[in-house]
């Protein structure tokens, strides 16, 4: 974990990725959640609407109802199942169960839709005056209306199930991408010879890194004036240095021709290897400066 913490803390693409993964999900939750709602929604008055058009299908095409007498079939088929009945023959339902029609509705109800709870089951009922005056009322079980109703949200939510994941990837790939010429630059300034002092091309690089290449190759710039001033300071002063050198070294072998003391000789000898150094450095100084 405290791996993961640097890296966080290090990482600016890593940060990125994870930015723009959680706004991603946070938005993808939002819109997930309005288009269950909305589907869900949108299936509940796609099921109104279809007591509607079965009251003005009973209505237009002045059908007649006959209840069952015997025990009614019950069909597997609950998803499918309508309930068509006059109004007025509520006051001869048989009982106090939703299994058996005509149903227990209130006789008083206006018309239009309402939810009703009958025998413990809550039921969306249309009531409508047909043509011919008497009142019918169709009702579906709110049970199955809310499982169709799920089932079509939760069908509803399939694209950002499938899309979600796809975006984490086409987000991290293009994170990548978008570093990749901060990568090859890196790898450019990297195999770049010590000498080569020339500035960096910034044509191809994007507008936010390009101030950051533009200050380096300001800093090469007077990296290589500095290394240009030292160069012709060191070739000057060798210049300079050599004939004064090479006077002393001319005299220091004459003078080591001549007859002297042994004392004389002792404190001359150091004198005579010190400006040997000198002069060869001096040489060396002015053979570093030419292959400069």
């Amino acid at each position: 974990m405290d791996g993961f913490k640097r890296r966080l803390r290090d990482s600016v693409q890593l940060r990125l990725s994870i930015t723009l993964s959680l706004a991603i999900l946070i938005v993808a939750v939002l819109a997930g959640a309005f288009a269950f709602v909305s589907a869900f929604d949108e299936a509940h008055e796609m099921q109104d609407d279809v007591l509607r058009q079965v009251a003005a299908l009973f209505d237009r095409q002045h059908m007649t109802l006959q209840y069952p007498s015997a025990d009614p079939i019950v069909s597997d088929d609950d998803d499918a199942k309508v309930i068509v009945q006059y109004l007025a023959d509520s006051e001869k339902a048989s009982g106090n169960n939703d299994a058996v029609i005509p149903l227990p509705f209130p006789t008083t109800l206006a018309d239009g839709l309402s939810t009703l709870t009958i025998a413990g089951e809550q039921f969306r009922v249309l009531v409508r005056t047909t043509a011919e005056g008497r009142r019918i009322a169709v009702a579906q079980e709110a049970d199955v209306r809310d499982k169709e109703a799920r089932e079509s949200a939760w069908r509803s939510l399939l694209p950002f199930l499938i899309l979600f994941p796809v975006l984490l990837v086409v987000v991290g790939d293009l994170v990548r991408k978008l570093f990749r010429p901060i990568a090859t630059l890196s790898a450019e300034i990297d195999q770049r010879d010590k000498q080569a002092l020339h500035p960096i091309n910034e044509s191809h690089l994007p507008t936010e890194i390009r101030p950051f290449v533009v200050a380096i190759n300001r800093l090469l710039k007077r990296v290589e004036q500095a290394m240009e001033a030292q160069r012709r300071f060191i070739a000057d002063a060798a210049h300079e240095l050599r004939s004064p050198m090479t006077a002393l070294s001319l005299q220091a072998e004459r003078l080591k021709a001549t007859q002297m003391s042994a004392d004389a000789a002792e404190r001359f000898l150091p004198l005579a290897q010190g400006i040997e150094r000198s002069r060869k450095l001096i040489e060396q100084l002015l053979a570093l400066a030419a292959a400069q």
